[in-house]
């Protein structure tokens, strides 16, 4: 539904236009040091194609249309966060954890067509979710229950589209030899 995409998409922009403020766990106060540095610049520029905005707005998309959004943690060889990137949820599948310790254990990600799949330690990717209660692995879209309509309604719309592009008439009738189509 263009109307649905439309939403998301302003939603994103608003989101993404709130300025950051990085503050010490449990205060409203600045945060100072040099891991608060690092992380600042990271959200300046969260890694070399997307800036913070960038990055909010896909994920902010993510969520309203998918219900999920899965990111990234890039590292450098000290083993800092030093980029993040967003992967579209049909390009991640969770995989559960059997010793019963967590619920994931790791992720597999799709980087494209005809790429192989690879798996990410669950430590190195940022699930959000919005609550599913089909599949806790997963999340659920807050238009995954009227979907079934939002498709009938653009079946509806290209139906009556044609409809008057024929010059408002039908392309046949149907008429059962017995009288009674039932």
């Amino acid at each position: 539904s263009g109307w649905l995409f439309g939403c998301a998409y302003r939603l994103a922009g608003a989101v993404g236009g709130i300025t950051p403020k990085l503050v010490r766990p449990g205060t409203d106060e600045e945060a100072e040091g040099t891991k608060a540095d690092r992380v600042r610049k990271i959200m300046r520029r969260v890694n070399p194609e997307d800036t913070y905005r960038d990055f909010i707005e896909q994920n902010v998309v993510h969520l309203s249309l998918a219900g999920e959004s899965y990111v990234e943690k890039a590292r450098n060889r000290l083993k800092e966060t030093n980029e993040l990137w967003t992967w579209r949820a049909v390009d991640v599948s969770p995989v559960a954890d059997t010793t019963g310790r967590r619920r994931v254990a790791s992720y597999v990600v799709r980087s494209g067509i005809g790429r192989a799949e690879y798996e990410i330690a669950a430590e190195e990717m940022i699930a959000i979710r919005v609550y599913s209660p089909s599949n806790p692995l997963r999340g659920q879209s807050a238009v995954a229950p009227i979907w079934n309509d939002l498709l009938g309604d653009r079946d509806a719309a290209r139906y009556n589209r044609n409809l008057i592009k024929r010059g408002m008439r039908t392309g046949g009738i149907l008429q059962p030899k017995d009288g009674d189509l039932s």
